[in-house]
């Protein structure tokens, strides 16, 4: 099975547990049991992919597999396997003003790359970004989880 494949396969896999684990557990402490994950799993599944096929294996995923994911399972899951690579991106927020409103979004940046920051045509304003999950932030959020 090629690189590609197997990539097709965690990320279908992984977009409902992230999308579940950020709406009942919250982002800190998903991004962080991510982290610990990539670190732990260093496995062939996703090596050898250049970021850019990566996004687009995840993105494919997130729109054509058994669940539409949102941005903010695609971010997590692409930076989830490009840590597993042995890269080091952080997730982007960013809005942009819109009809009747504002939206907003979530991507990943690797190296000052944005990785799939765009919907519909105009780009979207950083408001933060974040990379690894300081300690002190996780076990405040593990706690209020369990509360």
């Amino acid at each position: 099975m090629s690189s590609e494949w197997r990539a097709l396969a965690v990320a279908t896999i992984l977009l409902p547990i992230v999308a579940l684990s950020i709406r009942f557990a919250g982002w800190t402490v998903t991004l962080e049991r991510l982290r610990r994950g990539a670190k732990s799993a260093r496995r062939p599944e996703t090596m050898g992919m250049d970021p850019a096929s990566l996004a687009r294996v995840v993105r494919l995923a997130a729109s054509h597999g058994p669940f539409r994911a949102t941005c903010l399972p695609r971010a997590a899951v692409l930076w989830a396997l490009l840590r597993r690579d042995g890269y080091d991106p952080a997730v982007a927020f960013g809005v942009r003003k819109a009809a009747g409103g504002v939206d907003a979004h979530a991507w990943v940046l690797l190296d000052g790359i944005r990785f799939d920051d765009v919907i519909g045509g105009a780009p979207f304003e950083e408001l933060q970004h974040r990379g690894p999950v300081p300690q002190q932030r996780l076990d405040a959020a593990e706690s209020q989880s369990r509360s």
